[in-house]
Formats: C-alpha cells, structure tokens, sequence
C-alpha cells in the first residue's frame, strides 16, 4: 500500500504533465490546430481550473498554514521566542492571504471566458464569439485593428492577456489569450491587419467599451 501511494505521488503528477503538454501540442501544431480545421474552443470549469497555473498554486496554502503550525508550536514550547514566533505565524498568514488572492482574480477571469464558444475557421479564416445571447464574426475583411492588452511585462502568456478586435465600423469585441490555442492564429487569420500593443501596470484587467454582443446578433439556444 505504501508502495503505491508513493507511486502515485511521485508519478501522477509526471503523467498529468504528459497528458497536458500532448494536449496542448495537438491543439496548437498538430492536427487539432485552428490553423488546420474548424475548432471550436470552450472553457467548462474542469478544464479551467485544473491548468497549471492554478493546480501550482494549491500546496501553497498548506505551507502557509505549516507556518503558522510552527508558529504557534515555537510560542508553546519556546515562550522566550515570541518574536519568532509571530514572525512565522505572520508568514503563514500572509501566505495564505496571497494565495486568496490570486484564487479571487482566477475567479474574475472564469467569469470572463465561461460563457463563450469560439469557433476557428481556417478556410474562411474568420472567428465567431458566441455568447449566451448571441454571435459575432470577425475577419480581416470586418476588422480594423487588433488591440493586445498585457501587463507591462509584454508577457503574451499572461493570466489577463486580452485581445480586443475593433470593427470597421467601431464595435469592439475581446478574447482571453486562453481562446487562442496556436501561437500564429491571428497573424494567419490576420494577415495585414494592424496590431497594437496596449500595456496595463495594473494585477488585472477587464476589457472596456466591449460592444454588447446579444444587441446586434440575437440567437435563442446558445
């Protein structure tokens, strides 16, 4: 029993692994690609909160609350190390406060991306936003401009990294880089279209002016 219980600890995170990163490689190169077929990308809750960045976060809370163990167990035993003490049971707090935190932005980010279905065509090269009360499409033929917005970092993998599509016609419609599985999507879908980079200093990001979707295409059953 032992011994699988070891195994499981140590291996099963390797296997996750695995299975993510051949995941991810069929999704973004190989032939579940958007630039090969039509792909239609959702985020349910299983998938969203098991993604690395979220699944690392998750011993973090245990170590703030071993701080704080040992923090008080230094104040039982060891009464003339107060300060120690309180040091690390202030640790421990702060820990998990931080965890929180980020679990809270995470948060605001699923409601971003929950309830859209957005379907890749590389034929047409065109993507279409489907939300609860409607769709849009978007091409190069319909598309003015590309708004990336990031965090001063530039980092094109960040947590809030958004893409804001601006119409011909000044509609304005964002999609999480979550969406955008293959690296080259947009400079294949694209092509010529300009793109501007817009950063942000701030810990997050809610994209604004976004045009209200179910106003100019309502559909029932979506």
């Amino acid at each position: 029993m032992n011994v699988l219980l070891l195994f499981l600890i140590v291996f099963a995170p390797f296997v996750f692994f695995i299975l993510r990163m051949l995941r991810h490689t069929r999704e973004s190169l190989g032939d579940g690609s958007p630039l090969v077929r039509s792909v239609t990308v959702t985020w349910d809750r299983n998938r969203f909160f098991t993604r690395f960045t979220v699944l690392l976060l998750l011993p973090i809370p245990l170590m703030g609350l071993l701080y704080m163990g040992m923090g008080v167990a230094t104040f039982v035993r060891q009464p003339d190390q107060v300060m120690g003490a309180v040091f690390l049971m202030l640790l421990g707090v702060a820990t998990v406060a931080l965890v929180a935190f980020i679990f809270s932005q995470q948060y605001r980010l699923w409601k971003q991306v929950r309830d859209k279905r957005v379907t890749f065509d590389p034929a047409l090269k065109t993507i279409t936003i489907a939300e609860s009360d409607g769709s849009v499409v978007v091409s190069a033929q319909n598309v003015l401009s590309i708004e990336f917005h990031t965090n001063h970092r530039a980092d094109r993998k960040a947590d809030w990294a958004f893409y804001t599509f601006v119409l011909i016609d000044g509609r304005r419609f964002s999609l999480h880089d979550l969406f955008l599985t293959a690296d080259d999507l947009l400079e294949s879908y694209f092509s010529g279209t300009a793109q501007v980079l817009v950063s942000h200093k701030t810990i997050w990001y809610e994209p604004e002016n976004d045009s209200p979707i179910g106003e100019l295409c309502p559909t029932t059953g979506r």
